[in-house]
């Protein structure tokens, strides 16, 4: 079961860039997938991801305050 959550935790990022990248080609004709966008893209999701991953400790830190 653990291992099952870590799996999801892990993939969240490739599928939500993937889907993101999906939605947006899909969304509009005339939008193409120019690697000037895709790198840019990635890059925001990166710093995003790094973020995200620190959610978890900072909710545990604050309830181990309370």
């Amino acid at each position: 079961m653990d291992a099952g959550f870590i799996a999801l935790w892990q993939a969240m990022p490739i599928l939500a860039t993937l889907i993101t990248f999906a939605i947006y080609v899909v969304n509009q004709p005339e939008h193409y997938l120019a690697p000037t966008v895709a790198f840019v893209a990635l890059t925001l999701f990166d710093r995003v991801k790094n973020g995200l991953n620190h959610v978890p400790h900072s909710i545990a830190y604050v309830i181990e305050v309370i």
